[in-house]
């Protein structure tokens, strides 16, 4: 369960920024994905210590049926690879698939439950398969890099 961390609520969301930051520290981080309405002033924080290269808010409304589409298909395929964890797990059960007309959105079958571990993995999976990070990753340098990987097939 490399770099997994699950925050029950309440979560004191300062915490899971220092936990990304000793990741950003000690890891290569390609992207962080989040949530503006969760987790705007922790993004402006993390911009302000250099990381705004990486920050990608998730718009939540144009996004998020692209995002569980893609987790629903990588489950179906049986291209994902999850991790055995017994909260993650749980939160799988708590929600559920909803087809709309574009897709899949992930819904949460009971208001009570969390299903946050589920939207985090379909976030991370989705930049993952979207490749956003190439050109915006800090070891990148067109410098460096004989072809720009803008104008790689």
């Amino acid at each position: 369960l490399f770099g997994h961390r699950s925050f029950r609520p309440p979560v004191h969301i300062p915490h899971v920024t220092d936990c990304v930051v000793r990741l950003l520290e000690t890891q290569r981080i390609g992207g962080i994905l989040y949530d503006p309405f969760q987790y705007v002033a922790e993004a402006q924080r993390l911009a302000e210590q250099g990381h705004e290269r990486i920050l990608q808010e998730i718009n939540q409304g144009a996004l998020m049926i692209e995002i569980g589409s893609n987790l629903e298909s990588h489950i179906q395929r049986g291209s994902y690879l999850a991790y055995e964890d017994k909260e993650r797990r749980a939160q799988y059960s708590w929600c559920g698939a909803k087809a709309t007309e574009r897709g899949y959105r992930i819904q949460k079958m009971s208001q009570t439950k969390p299903v946050d571990v589920v939207v985090a993995e379909a976030m991370a999976l989705w930049g993952c398969t979207q490749d956003l990070s190439f050109v915006a990753h800090p070891s990148f340098s067109e410098s460096h890099h004989s072809v720009s990987l803008l104008e790689l097939p």
